[in-house]
């Protein structure tokens, strides 16, 4: 078992300069032969811990969020346009795109979108 960012696009400059966001597991035969990815999800994973005799992973670090801040929805569209640029300058992938890739409507990516940062937002400057 090995982790790898092998499938990811190599020409994206996100790729370039966050190559961990795309790490992923696979596992292949001891000659090399036969790779087979086994996780494909947005978020990296990486330190697979396998059992002694190797027929089941026992636990994989992958991202965490610090908080439990908001919806698994909202994490997964931040994350993706996260992962993907939206939030760059200027931005890799716009809403529509963005909104086709998550199998939304774009008027769904935009709430979910700013109903998500203001719950990061009212978080982060809490008083406390």
């Amino acid at each position: 078992m090995f982790r790898s960012a092998r499938d990811a696009p190599a020409d994206d400059p996100d790729f370039q300069a966050n190559p961990r966001r795309y790490f992923e597991l696979y596992i292949m035969n001891a000659d090399g032969s036969d790779i087979q990815r086994i996780t494909d999800n947005l978020y990296w994973e990486a330190q697979p811990d396998v059992s002694p005799d190797a027929p089941k992973i026992l636990q994989v670090v992958k991202f965490k969020p610090k908080s439990r801040i908001l919806t698994d929805k909202q994490e997964r569209v931040l994350w993706l346009a996260l992962k993907l640029g939206f939030f760059d300058y200027p931005r890799k992938i716009n809403s529509i795109e963005l909104s086709r890739r998550l199998g939304i409507a774009p008027s769904t990516l935009s709430e979910m979108t700013r109903r998500g940062m203001r719950k990061l937002l009212e978080s982060y400057f809490e008083p406390g």
